[in-house]
């Protein structure tokens, strides 16, 4: 018999994976549907088991889990288990006691063990450098690099992986990849919802509209750059949204996509989809700018379609720094479109991202451009980062163009931490000068909105969650107590954790 275990929990970038007082991301991460879809497709009865750092604090709950995965394996003749290790889950790689759990199975249910995500070799590296990794590591078997699921069947099948070798490492694990970035292997995201998933009305879902990015901004390491795009159908889109809804109560949706916007196809498509509802979804989703000043009718699309928050990565308000980042429009005509925004969509929460030390940026130029953005009301909050330059390694298809040629964006390089990171210096500051820059930028921006309880609630995988989803609305977040959006996030995953035990344990 094939049995088989998803663990995973939602992105955390903030707190590394588990809550602090200043917030609790319960949106469901869409990954792990599709890795058990998967699984399921190869005929293994399949568990999957969400917000897993939670299930690893509390001692009844691991109880409750080791009762789950004895239980499920028991049985079992082929038993694999797969462990999400995406972006903000260094707490999976931290916790001792998912070590004890993933030891006891492998060694009492012969438990073949993945990690899938978007990890490369050398971030597993950097933990383990830093001190902050267990013995997770050397007990996964094979990870799984990127979009893997055209490959993974074959490892559930035990067949030939020679193609997709990428490296092993020094635990014997074998790690995978696809070798060609520029075509993307998979379709959309599109979870399929079970009900043993447990879903309530409180759950946000996420869809991806479309994969692949026709630009290539310097700063991106993401894959499937000046991809031809692949599109989610109108019909998908139907299907998710009106289950959700009819099925299970939910409203409320992400969209995953790095930019729901740089082609005119995702916005057209999903509007036809809502056309076709019988309610109005609420949406929150990333976007840029510039495309939005280029085609200001994307306002109206935005608003017809329930947009209720927007996460804009503005990056720089120069026109010449914004030149080399290759963003297409200057700072005047996003500032003007930021206030049509404000006009047309009164309710959209709307929310800006910023990096501090790009070439011909000045400090100057950074202050007044919030100047403007407070005074005139144009965003709710910011997220603001200084520049960060990682190395680009042999075979890293997914490193920025800044991390391949620092110098040709203006950066010299002035040296390397164990921690896989650049000390740099530019035309105007260092990278040690743009870190002290930011935290007081940060620090006078988040006042000044003000932002009361949450002056540094500005990490938009929370606030996407709490400001624009179940529990609060983008006009009354800055009244809430971060402490009771924290208790109404760890009472909904408390609950899906106690029906999953009733359910497998």
């Amino acid at each position: 018999m094939k049995r088989a275990i998803v663990l995973s929990a939602p992105a955390g970038l903030t707190t590394g994976g588990h809550a602090t007082r200043f917030g609790k991301n319960t949106a469901r991460a869409p990954g792990a549907h599709m890795v058990a879809q998967c699984m399921r497709d190869e005929d293994y009865e399949t568990i999957n088991i969400e917000y897993i750092n939670d299930w690893l604090q509390n001692p009844e709950f691991v109880i409750g889990l080791r009762n789950i995965m004895h239980n499920h394996y028991a049985e079992g003749t082929d038993n694999v288990m797969a462990i999400s290790l995406t972006v903000g889950h260094h707490a999976v790689l931290q916790d001792p006691t998912l070590v004890t759990l993933v030891e006891e199975m492998k060694n009492r249910h012969n438990v073949r063990v993945a990690g899938g995500g978007i990890y490369r070799p050398l971030v597993i590296k950097r933990e383990e450098a830093r001190g902050d990794a267990t013995n997770l590591p050397r007990l996964i078997d094979a990870y799984f690099i990127g979009r893997s699921l055209t490959m993974f069947p074959e490892w559930l099948r035990k067949g030939n992986m020679g193609e997709h070798f990428y490296e092993q490492d020094e635990n014997d694990s074998i790690w995978y990849k696809l070798k060609n970035p520029d075509i993307i292997p998979e379709p959309p995201i599109s979870m399929t919802l079970y009900d043993d998933d447990c879903f309530t009305p409180r759950d946000i879902l996420t869809i991806e509209l479309g994969v692949g990015c026709k630009f290539n901004c310097s700063f991106c390491n993401t894959p499937f750059k000046k991809a031809e795009t692949q599109f989610q159908s109108v019909d998908k889109l139907v299907e998710i949204l009106q289950t959700a809804k009819s099925r299970y109560g939910i409203t409320h949706f992400n969209l995953s996509d790095e930019t729901t916007n740089e082609v005119d196809q995702k916005y057209e498509n999903l509007l036809t989809a809502v056309k076709q509802l019988d309610y109005q979804p609420n949406f929150t989703g990333y976007a840029r700018l510039d495309m939005v000043s280029a085609k200001r009718y994307q306002i109206d699309q935005m608003a017809e379609i329930g947009f209720k928050g927007v996460f804009f990565g503005i990056e720089t308000l120069n026109n010449k720094a914004g030149k080399l980042i290759r963003k297409i429009t200057g700072g005047k005509k996003n500032l003007e479109t930021l206030g049509i925004l404000r006009d047309t969509i009164p309710d959209l929460y709307r929310f800006g991202s910023f990096m501090i030390g790009l070439t011909h940026d000045r400090e100057e130029y950074i202050r007044e451009g919030f100047d403007y953005i407070i005074e005139n009301d144009l965003l709710h909050n910011a997220y603001i980062n200084p520049v960060g330059i990682a190395p680009a390694y042999p075979g890293d298809t997914w490193a920025s163009d800044f991390s391949k040629d620092p110098g040709k964006f203006g950066y010299t390089i002035t040296a390397e931490h164990k921690d896989n990171i650049y000390d740099w210096e530019n035309d105007w500051t260092t990278s040690t000068k743009a870190g002290l820059l930011r935290d007081d930028i940060r620090k006078d921006v988040t006042t000044r909105l003000g932002f009361g309880n949450f002056s540094e609630y500005t990490n938009w995988e929370y606030l996407k969650d709490k400001a624009l989803g179940s529990v609060t609305t983008p006009d009354s977040v800055k009244v809430q107590d971060p402490d009771r959006l924290f208790q109404f996030g760890m009472m909904h995953v408390n609950n899906y954790i106690r029906a999953k035990i009733i359910k497998h344990g």
